[in-house]
């Protein structure tokens, strides 16, 4: 493994690809340092990068250790993916990881409206009977746009959650 002819073949095949530095460091998070030590051989790319690297690079990890491509008589081996084929992956990982971050956050809020809105709830409720202990009185109404509140702290919940499950289910 000579480290300049390993850079050579990332520097070649990046630019078949149309790619920047700065592009192929974006799609690998890393930065464009790190691909440019590469492409000069003063690195190799770390081992965890590798699968990465050969899946936008278009090539086998066998390829990008050898430096150079290996094609049949068709002009293209087995192992060879084109851009098509490996595209559509990256873009639905970046989709998954999106929704989970939206999912985590959307249920987040909404598990907290419902849980504040029943809390709520209970307090004033709480608070009502200890009046009507004390003072003998019925509701008081002075509590009633308190129960609203809470009422659409709850309802606002649900609908978040119901909003986040039907979007999903449409996406999918």
């Amino acid at each position: 493994m000579d480290s300049k002819v390993i850079g050579n073949f990332i520097c070649v095949r990046r630019k078949d690809l149309n790619m920047t530095q700065q592009q192929l460091a974006d799609k690998l998070e890393v930065t464009n340092k790190a691909v440019s030590k590469w492409e000069t051989g003063e690195g190799y790319p770390d081992i965890t990068i590798v699968p990465d690297l050969c899946r936008e690079l278009c090539v086998t990890a066998d390829e990008l250790l050898a430096g150079k491509m290996t094609h049949n008589s068709n002009g293209n081996n087995g192992d060879f993916k084109s851009p098509v084929q490996y595209g559509p992956i990256k873009e639905i990982k970046a989709k998954a990881t999106s929704a989970a971050g939206r999912k985590v956050k959307s249920s987040f809020w909404s598990t907290f409206c419902i849980v504040a809105g029943v809390v709520f709830f209970v307090l004033i409720t709480v608070l009502d009977l200890e009046m009507q202990l004390i003072f003998d009185q019925g509701l008081n109404i002075s509590l009633i746009p308190m129960y609203g509140i809470s009422a659409l702290m709850i309802i606002g919940g649900l609908i978040t959650r119901t909003a986040y499950y039907i979007n999903v289910d449409k996406a999918m």
